[in-house]
C-alpha cells in the first residue's frame, strides 16, 4: 500500500469527510468504468459504483478494514457486486472502453477497430474479459488483478497471455487488419 494511500485510509477510518471524499474522487470513476465495461449499462455502473462506496463505509463502520489494498479492495467489491447482478439478470452486451484500441486512424476507422475488439472480448470467458478489462481499461498492476480476481500473479498472467493470444486469433479471424493491442504482459 502506498504510504499516502495508507495515510488516506487511516484518515478515513476516522470518518475524515475530506478523506472520504478524495476516496470517492480518486477512485469512482475508474470503478464506474470498469463496472460500465462489465454490464454496458450506465444506469447499473451508477448503482454498482455506488453500492461500492456504501459496503466501504460499511466496512469501515464496523470497525474493519480492507485486508489488501484499498483499490484491490474496491475493484474485488465491485467485481463481487457484477457477479451477483448477473446472477440475478440475465447478462447483456460487454462494452469497453475505446481505449483497447488507441489507433491514429480516422474516427469512423477506430470506431470499427473498437467494435471488432468489443465483438472478440465478448467471446473470452470471464476470466479473459476480466483481466483485459482490468488490466489495459482500468490500469491495474497484475499484482494488483490477482488480489481482485483472487488469484497469484503467475495465473493472471497465464491468463492475460491467453486471452491476448485468443483475442489476437479472433481478429484475425474477423479482419485481415490486425489492430495495435498491448502485448505486455509484466508489471
Amino acid at each position: 500500500m502506498v504510504i499516502d494511500e495508507k495515510a488516506l485510509l487511516d484518515r478515513a477510518r476516522a470518518f475524515d469527510h475530506e478523506a472520504l471524499g478524495s476516496i470517492y474522487d480518486r477512485y469512482q470513476p475508474a470503478l464506474y468504468r470498469y463496472i460500465y465495461a462489465r454490464t454496458g449499462n450506465a444506469a447499473i455502473a451508477e448503482d454498482l459504483s455506488a453500492e461500492v462506496f456504501t459496503r466501504f463505509l460499511q466496512t469501515l463502520r464496523s470497525g474493519r478494514h480492507p485486508p489488501r489494498s484499498l483499490p484491490a479492495w474496491l475493484y474485488g467489491t465491485a467485481h463481487n457486486l457484477v457477479a451477483d447482478h448477473y446472477r440475478e439478470r440475465r447478462p447483456s452486451a460487454i462494452l469497453l472502453d475505446e481505449s483497447l484500441a488507441g489507433s491514429e486512424n480516422s474516427p469512423l476507422e477506430r470506431l470499427s477497430d473498437v467494435e471488432q475488439v468489443r465483438a472478440g472480448v465478448r467471446q473470452l470467458s470471464e476470466d479473459q474479459q476480466q483481466v483485459l478489462i482490468l488490466k489495459f481499461v482500468e490500469g491495474l498492476s497484475n499484482g494488483e488483478v490477482a488480489q481482485v480476481l483472487g488469484k497469484n500473479e503467475g495465473a493472471v498472467k497465464a491468463l492475460q497471455f491467453r486471452a491476448l493470444t485468443r483475442l489476437a486469433q479472433l481478429l484475425r479471424l474477423e479482419d485481415s487488419e490486425s489492430i495495435s493491442l498491448p502485448t505486455e504482459t509484466n508489471t
